[in-house]
């Protein structure tokens, strides 16, 4: 699932912080699957030291079988007579007394270690990492945690789940982005106001091959679009000194059906008549999730 790259090390860092906000905690740590074992990839507030004596959960057991240690590996195995008073139906662990209940949930688990308990952690939250709510396979586990009772409450629990979902899938789109084999190379001008979401999206469809440029807002792509060919706009909506409604239009006035063809791919409210889709040739409107990233590289495999 995970492939180590500078573009998923971005990705992963850009939605990591965006999950630490939600938490509100002072320490949040990510494992994701490798072989066997769900080491850290990222982390925040916890120690080096923490970490490092923590980074691996998986351990052999007398009969050779490979077993996942302590309260996160008890999470990710779904160990009934741990998960059932400690965890939600997505399979999260909750605790906002982490010290009292560690000493109760001992009896349970079959390979203890004393890492989170000699920490002094009161709220501890396990939040798994997987595609689908109902999935079982668990790709990885976010570790969120503070010294104080932060009294973390189901509501919270479940704004975490979302997003780890959201989480998961977005690593599932790029994945399969970087790991296909591009047809053809692509010259595309990207138009968005948010520099966070138009360098990740030039990033990544760059690491399979296509030649990008960005604009903050439609006047800058103009520029670009009138000093050199290219063959693909993916515009915002909503942006400053000239919109994407204004490119578009402008776009087709000067160079009709010879020019780029055109994506929309905005996070804007604002609605967008059909009609209008339909008399500039529009290849197709996505919302902002990054998830739509994959949707674009399909799109410009088969369309472009």
């Amino acid at each position: 699932m995970y492939q180590k790259s500078p573009v998923m090390d971005d990705i992963v860092e850009l939605l990591f912080k965006m999950i630490f906000t939600v938490a509100d905690c002072e320490n949040m740590a990510l494992r994701l699957k490798n072989t066997d074992d769900y080491p850290f990839i990222y982390y925040q507030g916890f120690s080096r030291s923490f970490i490092e004596s923590a980074n691996s959960i998986c351990v052999k057991g007398e009969n050779g079988k490979t077993y996942l240690k302590c309260v996160c590996g008890a999470v990710i195995e779904g160990n009934n007579g741990f998960t059932k008073n400690y965890c939600t139906k997505f399979g999260s662990y909750l605790s906002n007394k982490f010290y009292e209940d560690f000493l109760l949930h001992k009896k349970h688990i079959r390979f203890v270690d004393y890492h989170c308990s000699k920490e002094g952690f009161e709220t501890v939250v396990l939040v798994p990492v997987k595609t689908k709510e109902e999935n079982k396979n668990y790709i990885g586990l976010f570790i969120i945690s503070d010294a104080v009772c932060k009294y973390v409450d189901d509501e919270k629990v479940g704004k975490l789940e979302t997003l780890s979902v959201y989480f998961a899938q977005v690593l599932k789109s790029i994945n399969s982005i970087i790991s296909c084999q591009k047809k053809h190379q692509v010259k595309i001008v990207i138009v968005d106001d948010e520099d966070s979401i138009a360098s990740l999206l030039s990033r990544v469809l760059s690491s399979v091959g296509h030649i990008c440029e960005v604009a903050s807002n439609g006047m800058e792509a103009l520029e670009y679009i009138n000093s050199e060919k290219f063959d693909l706009i993916i515009t915002d909506i909503s942006m400053p000194v000239m919109d994407g409604i204004e490119l578009i239009k402008t776009v087709r006035q000067r160079y009709g059906v010879y020019g780029p063809k055109i994506i929309i791919f905005s996070g804007s409210d604002e609605f967008i008549d059909s009609q209008f889709l339909e008399d500039n040739d529009i290849l197709v409107y996505l919302n902002k999730p990054l998830q739509s990233i994959y949707t674009i590289e399909e799109i410009i495999r088969k369309s472009v």
